[in-house]
């Protein structure tokens, strides 16, 4: 979700953002049960915090909903793996700067950056931009895997699982900025 008054520069930016993704999906390899595409789609979305009933469980989760959302959400499950699909209003911003080729639905899969092609700045996007990612881990059940495994082994179940995702967060550069629960 990206934001501003710039319709454009988000559109650009997303699309920076998910070619970055699937280049380093791409150069780590990934499991056979993960398919790593993307969609974007332009509009208003309500994005926060919000409760939500999980396997029967109030939580709360942090989301984005709204048509955009919606839209994105049903281009993804159609496009390939490695694919970038785009809403056609995103296909009208960023056409000049994307070759990019109809597929269905008012749906254009990228192709390729257009060689040369600048911003109204007459400037590349710039290739210091890095892409920032929230991670958030739930163990789900906690409280009934701490009644059946008891607090000590509790205690060094959520030890490992910080060791490993601070071994993770570590490994691409990442920060920690606070852990609660």
């Amino acid at each position: 979700v990206f934001d501003g008054s710039d319709a454009r520069a988000r559109a650009l930016a997303a699309l920076e953002a998910a070619g970055a993704i699937l280049d380093h999906a791409s150069t780590i390899g990934t499991s056979p049960e993960v398919s790593t595409s993307a969609a974007i789609s332009v509009g208003r979305a309500q994005v926060g915090s919000t409760r939500a009933t999980i396997a029967g469980v109030p939580r709360w989760v942090f989301g984005a909903e709204g048509e955009p959302v919606d839209r994105a959400s049903a281009l993804v499950e159609a496009a390939s793996m490695g694919e970038v699909l785009v809403a056609d209003t995103v296909a009208a911003l960023v056409s000049d700067r994307f070759t990019l080729a109809p597929v269905c639905n008012g749906a254009y899969r990228l192709v390729a950056d257009t060689p040369g092609a600048a911003d109204e700045a007459g400037t590349r996007p710039s290739p210091e931009r890095r892409v920032k990612t929230i991670l958030m881990t739930d163990v789900v059940g906690s409280t009934r895997t701490v009644e059946n495994i008891g607090d000590r082994q509790w205690g060094e179940l959520v030890a490992e699982h910080e060791r490993m995702t601070r071994a993770e967060i570590a490994l691409h550069g990442g920060e920690e900025v606070d852990t609660t629960g």
